[in-house]
């Protein structure tokens, strides 16, 4: 239920933010007077700004460019910005899944030799009439040694019989 009690909080207005897998998370001022109750009523639904960890897991193959949670640090090849240096401006935090966010120079921890996997937990979806998806994604192909890149950002989705794939990105926008 997600029900929790604090003795410490003395009466004042608060910033809070409460979040589920599987429900929508909500920001929100609340009032603490004495020995009340606050409740924080949570929407159904899938939204992960990556700020609580809803247990994404990670999988590779590469050596390096592993997907980290947290604030993205830039890289650059040339003056052109190979990952970002911020979240999308777009959803509540500051953190997102980066490949490589040591930052720096793009060729010292890009993703090479292999592949990384990014994976969400399961999404009940049974009861919604028409589930859409919706993201953000960040994706730079350059680069390499008088190699022509050939790295590609895929996008799929699992009923656990069936897996789709939604997209195959080849061209580098460097942007979100």
């Amino acid at each position: 239920t997600g029900a929790f009690s604090v003795d410490c909080v003395t009466g004042g207005t608060y910033s809070v933010s409460a979040g589920q897998w599987g429900y929508v998370n909500s920001a929100q001022t609340v009032v603490v007077n004495g020995d009340e109750a606050v409740t924080i009523q949570l929407t159904q639904g899938y939204y992960d700004d990556f700020t609580p960890d809803y247990g994404w897991t990670t999988s590779a193959t590469s050596p390096t460019g592993l997907w980290e949670r947290g604030t993205p640090n830039g890289s650059t090849i040339g003056n052109a910005l190979s990952n970002p240096d911020m979240d999308v401006s777009t959803d509540g935090g500051t953190s997102c899944f980066v490949t490589g966010n040591s930052g720096g120079q793009a060729g010292s921890v890009d993703v090479d030799g292999g592949s990384v996997t990014l994976t969400c937990p399961p999404m009940q979806l049974a009861g919604y009439n028409d589930a859409i998806l919706n993201f953000y994604y960040w994706f730079f192909n350059g680069g390499g040694n008088g190699t022509t890149p050939n790295d590609h950002f895929e996008v799929r989705v699992s009923n656990g019989v069936q897996d789709v794939q939604l997209l195959n990105v080849t061209t580098p926008a460097s942007a979100w």
